[in-house]
């Protein structure tokens, strides 16, 4: 693996010494320690075996090729056969006549078939991979004779497979919307001798933000996300969905009043008809002064925390009786700081170290209600495997287990003070550590608790998952520079155990300037190897998106990595726990002659695709629109940094282009709104644009 860590950004640092980036420089004053990282343990997860034969799939402009798909297809089989032909056609001016299995009859190696997915040809021959080797992303691509063989583990992973089936053949590759490379006026491709087969290194795992969460984008970029169930129409940081106030603590409907199961104390319930508000709405969420968490214990007693228990099972019990695909629910605490304080609750951290160990206890007992009720003759029907997450997120990041780091091996010990805080094989943990400093190593001495509770949540759960975190969520315009150490703990994920990899970006829905693309991009391919040369594909996403302006703008993104490395090495709170909230609109970190210099990138760029205009309009358009959204936080920065530093002229051009290309790239959002409104609209307004 080609590591991107804290070694590049030392020779970042060194290289800037002889840059014309900055007149002088400040001496080192970060002495930031690392520990000691193991040597990560590269996979043989992708095999890619590919040789020549002497034969054709498309030879002059023709094939004799069909595409084979089941007859009893499903609609991510029938997509599969869709995308084939819509690129294929589109690179050769050719489609491939598609015909069902039962269709074919015998086949023999002689036929010239492309079979695709869960097929009776590809079943008898015994290539289709299985789910628990492959896991549900993985897939394989065999030639056997003249046919080619194209199967997934699952339905979806064979649109994964026919993705790299497109790659092989007529160069297709997906990197941001409607952006994708492709050998176009192809009109020769020889037959391959195939023996392709991919199982990810997190089957799950996506960088998401507002414009690529959807499952069709997600599909493109060959990433998949657990189907998660709404629970009352709510999936993230929906606990109190499963218990709503609206059902349990009515001071209108006293016989079904349970104030156990909320934090604080709502035993009167006389005080709380002063502040409810009947909106026939079950889970009441928006009532202002109702308890926004659950109480885990139930404040101590046995009776309710039983029939709590029990609610909570039945509500995933009817989501399961409603939906034979559903298998995945959240169990998410509310996205606020708020917990219940109760003696039991106390007593409970003081045990186990942790206020989590009550949630993990809570939804054992809770999933094996489920468990039993499925093996009864009610529940026999519905019997599946199934979990339920929760999020180790603000006061649950910690684990309820005590992890000691041997400074000697680079290993943690653990010890737990009993068994009940083990999740059972239904419960899964997803840690979501917001404080963690995603611009620096994992093994960084400031991310020793991050790396502490990564190891300690791998060691009591059997399905952990990652939450994190690649944006600043309170400027969604200024860039992170979390490239050098993405692949990094990526692979130390992957070591632990860790299944969804799932990176929160900037929550835009229209363009996220910022080279959040490329973040998308290297990110789904990470999650199907971690050990990938990740500068190839830097440069692969460069060339295939920028096109003749590719070394311009590569030229663009190393300089502002080496400025951020600079940055980083200089200024002690440029970085450290939670640096994604750090405001970095400072003139010490920006030099108005290093952002004019970046502008004419911007513009030297453009000028290197002018030539697209006449000969390729709608390719000229989306290369174009590329490269200006990266001009966004140029200008961003420059007209906040030097707004009062410029002349009126200079400062309404900048403000103009700023403003001219935030409208003209669709951007919908400034930062995350949680304490103020995080439309663009209501930036754009705050500087009279």
């Amino acid at each position: 693996m080609k590591k991107l860590n804290k070694i590049f950004k030392t020779a970042l640092v060194f290289s800037l010494i002889s840059s014309t980036l900055f007149g002088a420089y400040a001496c080192k004053n970060d002495d930031e320690e690392e520990t000691p990282k193991e040597e990560n343990k590269p996979t043989d997860n992708v095999q890619e075996n590919i040789t020549a034969t002497e034969d054709f799939l498309l030879q002059n402009g023709a094939t004799a090729y069909k595409l084979v798909y089941p007859a009893d297809a499903s609609v991510d089989e029938l997509n599969a056969v869709a995308e084939i032909n819509f690129y294929f056609k589109e690179a050769t001016g050719v489609a491939f006549e598609t015909v069902s299995d039962a269709s074919v009859g015998v086949a023999t190696d002689d036929s010239k078939y492309i079979y695709l997915g869960d097929n009776a040809i590809t079943k008898q021959k015994g290539i289709v991979p299985d789910v628990e080797e492959y896991t549900v992303s993985g897939y394989v691509i065999q030639t056997h004779g003249n046919g080619v063989h194209v199967v997934g583990a699952t339905d979806r992973a064979t649109v994964f497979a026919a993705y790299k089936f497109l790659y092989y053949t007529v160069g297709y590759e997906y990197f941001y919307d409607n952006v994708y490379s492709l050998n176009r006026g192809t009109t020769e491709i020889a037959l391959m001798d195939y023996d392709v087969s991919v199982v990810y290194d997190a089957p799950y795992g996506f960088v998401s933000s507002g414009v690529t969460n959807n499952d069709a984008t997600r599909t493109k970029y060959s990433v998949q996300s657990p189907k998660k169930s709404l629970v009352r129409g709510a999936m993230g940081h929906n606990s109190m969905s499963w218990l709503p106030v609206g059902m349990w603590l009515n001071p209108n409907d006293l016989d079904n009043y349970h104030w156990k199961w909320y934090m604080g104390d709502c035993s009167n319930s006389e005080l709380l008809k002063e502040i409810w508000i009947d909106t026939n709405n079950p889970v009441q969420l928006n009532n202002a002064g109702m308890p926004t968490q659950l109480c885990y214990t139930a404040h101590g007693d046995a009776a309710e925390y039983d029939l709590m228990t029990s609610e909570a099972a039945k509500t995933l019990i009817d989501i399961f009786k409603a939906d034979e695909t559903a298998y995945f629910a959240g169990f998410t605490m509310s996205d606020d700081k708020n917990w219940c304080g109760c003696e039991a609750c106390e007593a409970s951290s003081a045990k186990y170290g942790a206020t989590s160990a009550a949630v993990v206890q809570f939804l054992n007992d809770m999933t094996e209600k489920v468990a039993a009720w499925m093996e009864t003759e009610e529940g026999k029907p519905y019997k599946r495997d199934f979990w339920v997450d929760f999020y180790a997120y603000y006061g649950l990041t910690t684990a309820p287990v005590q992890a000691k780091l041997d400074t000697e091996t680079n290993k943690f010990s653990f010890t737990t003070v009993d068994d009940t805080v083990y999740c059972n094989e239904y419960v899964a943990v997803t840690v979501a550590d917001l404080f963690m400093d995603y611009t620096q190593s994992i093994y960084a001495e400031v991310n020793y608790d991050s790396r502490a509770s990564f190891e300690s949540w791998a060691h009591v759960c059997q399905r952990p998952q990652a939450y994190l975190y690649s944006a600043r969520y309170h400027d969604y315009m200024v860039p992170l520079e979390s490239f050098s150490d993405m692949q990094e703990l990526y692979c130390y994920l992957r070591d632990l155990g860790y299944v969804d990899l799932y990176n929160l970006n900037a929550g835009d829905y229209g363009w996220s300037t910022g080279w959040n693309a490329l973040r998308y991009y290297l990110g789904t391919k990470l999650v199907c190897d971690v050990d990938l040369n990740m500068e190839e594909y830097i440069d692969r996403f460069f060339d295939n998106v920028y096109l003749d302006a590719s070394k311009t703008m590569r030229k663009l993104f190393d300089e502002w990595r080496m400025v951020d490395a600079y940055n980083s090495a200089t200024f002690k709170e440029y970085v450290g726990r939670g640096s994604h909230y750090t405001v970095i609109k400072k003139k010490e970190y920006f030099s108005d002659k290093t952002l004019k210099k970046w502008k004419g990138y911007i513009e030297q760029a453009v000028s290197e695709i002018e030539y697209l205009k006449a000969k390729d309009p709608a390719l000229y358009e989306k290369t174009y629109k590329m490269i200006v959204g990266e001009r966004i936080w140029i200008d961003y920065l420059h007209f906040e940094i030097y707004r009062y530093n410029m002349s009126e002229d200079e400062l309404t051009k900048v403000k103009n282009d700023l403003v001219g290309n935030i409208k003209y790239m669709g951007v919908t959002h400034h930062h995350e709104g949680l304490q103020t409104p995080g439309e663009i609209s209501f930036y754009l307004e705050s500087i009279g644009g």
